[in-house]
């Protein structure tokens, strides 16, 4: 079997979903790890270990591999995907605790950053693997916890086959470099959420379109709330349910003989219906392709709402909470929200009805001390200086940003365009635009 870091159809194993969700239940693992500093991923451990601050890319903590600035070229050789026979390799130790109050409880590591592969050990256990290196990884790690201490090893393979999806003009690190923490959750909790908020500029109302994913083990007993000012929305869970056609008592009898499958393509389609046909078309949907177990959807009106810009960025605090029978809170996550319409008019882009300027620059995570890691200190100068220099428009040059960026420029208003980290600068001629690969 191929080492996982040549293969370049490997994008990780035993991770969790990746998911835009909070959850605040923390232990927090930065700080001073063990550290071994190996020349290949396959080269022995030594009896002696070092330490590093985690995060923190070693390339920027005085050990034997420096940071390489490329613009086009890939700083090595090879062909995709081979990598080199010299991979600098960081093994990165360390003991930890788990609370006392999370027996029971589900326990996941989160890893917010490692360039460019990661593979996770607990306990001397094998428990997954990921690649992207601006992409948080995170891996259930309940079964492996024992009580008492424990021991965590993560292994960073520098150059992998993925590396040349990620090559772009940056300087090129090896290491952790956004936050390691654990968190817990109860057997079912709150797995996902997608917010869509919309703003009509004509009326100054707002619109939100909530999508709750439940995990774990989702019940028809539970319920989702969700709170925005003084406006309430709540849901039931659903639990999975079987796929299913139309008896015959469900269409009318004018509709007799109808084809349920094709009046339904029509309907997907847009096709022009007689109004009768709609409710129908609705029914058979949701007959012949349920909803997921544990998928939530809600719609909240919002009169008067004020507005999203980046000159005017407000934001309303959004509660959502997962609900048993009797209503006791099971968890509680909170986002801020910011209500605005974007599109293209007319050959103008507009924001809540109105023409806007882009100002914008490119962005790299860069530090000229600590490298890619930045403190949320460190992000809310950048932004600040950014403001003063009337810019309003951030590219995130080529991937994605850590989450903390993305909540302060919301905060202190700024358009983003977020990438992802696929620029593949040297090889775009071969890996981008071929189609085969």
């Amino acid at each position: 079997m191929p080492a996982v870091w040549t293969v370049p159809e490997h994008t990780g194993t035993g991770r969790v979903p990746a998911h835009a969700i909070t959850h605040r239940d923390r232990v927090d693992l930065n700080g001073r790890w063990d550290f071994q500093l190996l020349p290949t991923p396959m080269s022995t451990l030594g009896e002696s270990w070092s330490s590093i601050t985690v995060p923190g890319a070693w390339t920027m903590q005085g050990f034997d591999d420096l940071p390489i600035y490329t613009n086009v070229r890939m700083p090595f050789a090879e062909l995709p995907p081979q990598v080199p026979a010299q991979n600098p390799t960081g093994v990165h130790r360390r003991a930890f605790t788990v609370p006392e109050s999370w027996a029971g409880r589900r326990v996941v590591l989160h890893v917010g950053a490692a360039e460019s592969l990661l593979l996770v050990r607990v306990n001397g256990r094998e428990i997954g693997t990921s690649t992207d290196s601006h992409l948080a990884a995170e891996f259930d790690i309940t079964h492996a916890l024992r009580p008492g201490g424990n021991e965590l090893v993560l292994t960073v393979v520098k150059w992998s086959a993925a590396s040349y999806l990620e090559d772009q003009d940056q300087w090129w690190h090896g290491g952790i470099t956004r936050d390691v923490y654990l968190y817990a959750t109860g057997p079912t909790y709150l797995g996902d959420l997608t917010a869509v908020a919309d703003y009509d500029s004509e009326t100054g109302h707002g619109a939100l379109d909530l999508t709750v994913h439940v995990a774990g083990q989702p019940r028809a007993e539970l319920t989702v709330r969700a709170r925005i000012r003084d406006v309430t929305a709540t849901g039931p869970v659903p639990e999975r349910r079987a796929r299913e056609l139309p008896a015959g008592d469900d269409i009318p009898p004018e509709l007799e003989g109808l084809d349920p499958f094709g009046l339904h393509y029509a309907a997907l389609a847009g096709q022009p219906m007689p109004e009768q046909l709609r409710p129908v078309a609705d029914a058979l949907r949701a007959r012949m392709f349920p909803a997921p177990a544990g998928r939530v959807t809600l719609r909240m009106d919002l009169p008067a709402i004020t507005p999203w810009t980046a000159e005017t960025p407000a934001l309303h605090e959004l509660v959502i909470e997962l609900l048993d029978a009797d209503d006791t809170v099971l968890e509680t996550v909170t986002e801020r929200i910011g209500f605005r319409r974007v599109e293209i008019r007319d050959g103008d882009l507009l924001v809540n009805g109105r023409r806007i300027w882009i100002a914008g620059v490119n962005r790299h995570d860069f530090h000229p001390r600590t490298g890619r890691t930045l403190t949320r200190a460190d992000l809310e100068r950048e932004l600040a200086l950014l403001k003063r220099h009337n810019v309003n428009a951030i590219r995130t040059a080529h991937y994605p940003n850590q989450p903390e960026f993305l909540e302060l420029t919301d905060e202190y208003g700024f358009y983003v365009f977020d990438e992802a980290d696929i620029e593949c600068h040297d090889f775009a001629s071969t890996l981008c635009d071929d189609p085969g690969t």
